[in-house]
């Protein structure tokens, strides 16, 4: 009978994951060592069966229907748009009457960012048939303060915050007719935005000219006040 060590004589032949799993488990640290060494794996040895627990996470809250809008608004947020068209897709294909539908849940933690894309969001969560309902839960900024807003049903946690503004226009070399023609795309985008604010989510017009050309911070308490929001969330049972 063979006095060869299990682990290595595995090392001869293909092995499966489970088997890899099973032999790191069994070996004590000394011999894991070893092993490795012969193995040439200098460092740790990632585990294939393990998957990364933010990646799982980002499913599991994807088959909840939600999605975490916590980085700066960039092409990545185009994945979301897909989502939302696809959980529209299913309940349209599915036949199930809006009231009846699952809704989709955006949380908020972004300071905003492309504004290309912002637009984008927005157009798809207007036309959105799944309801959808956006929580800030720390900031809304910029970009994401107007993704938040296209949501149909809106709730902000006690000590969130908003930003409004037109952004900013960076210089912009050229001849003078290129310049000319950013100026007056770069207005166009200001005056949509303020329309947008207006006509979409009903706020104030006289109060929306008078702040959003400046940086307009908003708290949870003035958001309901001026229509922002619908509710501060005292219970976690009501985002849940």
């Amino acid at each position: 009978m063979s006095n060869a060590n299990p682990a290595r004589a595995a090392t001869q032949r293909m092995i499966t994951r489970d088997d890899l799993l099973g032999l790191l488990d069994a070996l004590p640290p000394e011999e894991l060592g070893d092993l490795l060494d012969e193995l040439g794996v200098d460092g740790q040895v990632a585990t294939p069966a393990l998957p990364d627990p933010s990646m799982l996470n980002y499913y599991c809250e994807l088959e909840r229907r939600t999605i975490w809008l916590d980085t700066e608004l960039n092409e990545e947020w185009l994945e979301y748009a897909k989502h939302i068209l696809r959980w529209n897709r299913e309940d349209e294909e599915a036949g199930i009457p809006i009231e009846d539908r699952k809704p989709i849940k955006l949380f908020f933690f972004s300071p905003g960012g492309d504004l290309d894309v912002n637009n984008c969001i927005i157009d798809v969560l207007q036309m959105s048939r799944t309801p959808t309902v956006g929580i800030n839960m720390g900031r809304a900024y910029s970009g994401g303060a107007f993704t938040y807003l296209a949501t149909q049903k809106r709730y902000v946690l006690p000590h969130a915050s908003f930003l409004l503004h037109t952004g900013s226009a960076e210089f912009v070399s050229g001849t003078p007719a290129q310049i000319k023609s950013f100026s007056e795309q770069y207005n166009r985008q200001t005056n949509t935005l303020k329309d947008y604010l207006i006509e979409d989510v009903g706020m104030d017009a006289e109060l929306v000219s008078k702040n959003i050309e400046g940086e307009w911070y908003i708290d949870a308490q003035e958001a309901v006040k001026i229509g922002m929001a619908h509710g501060i969330v005292h219970d976690i049972r009501e985002i849940m």
